[in-house]
């Protein structure tokens, strides 16, 4: 992906791109809130083709704290998404110094909807809807932010 294609600067803020590990193969359990996430390649294919196909057509997939809905506690947003072995990865587009320090300070834990419907009444079936940056993510042993231009090329 062409990083020329992404801006250097929005509203006069710096913007910076890492690519990061969002989740990988397995069997996720979540003891608070009592569900399990089975996730195989199929679905985190799914889940990078249906992402990519809600950016195209204008959706915004945000970076949040913690899982909040706040404008506040928006850092930027996913601009891409992709597939490398067992694991999917996003491209994060953050916006301003402080996101880029927080996201050094932390992991990421990945939003889903069985059922997305957008403001335009279109249904976007187990769809990414955000990501939330946290230092107590449900996927453990994630991987390093690492800046877009020194990233490897990912692919579906």
């Amino acid at each position: 992906m062409p990083m020329n294609k992404y801006p250097a600067i929005i509203a006069g803020q710096p913007v910076r791109y890492f690519w990061k590990d969002l989740i990988r193969v397995g069997i996720y359990r979540q003891p608070r809130r009592r569900f399990t996430l089975r996730v195989d390649r199929a679905r985190l294919r799914r889940w990078a083709i249906t992402g990519r196909r809600m950016l195209a057509a204008g959706l915004a997939i945000p970076i949040n704290v913690d899982h909040s809905p706040s404008a506040y506690d928006t850092l930027g947003h996913i601009v891409d998404l992709a597939v490398r072995g067992d694991r999917l990865y996003g491209l994060h587009q953050f916006v301003g110094n402080d996101a880029a320090r927080m996201a050094a300070r932390n992991e990421v834990s990945i939003g889903v909807e069985a059922d997305f419907k957008d403001a335009s009444g279109r249904y976007w079936p187990d769809a990414i809807v955000h990501v939330a940056l946290t230092p107590t993510p449900l996927v453990s042993r994630q991987q390093p932010f690492i800046e877009a231009r020194a990233a490897p090329a990912v692919t579906l």
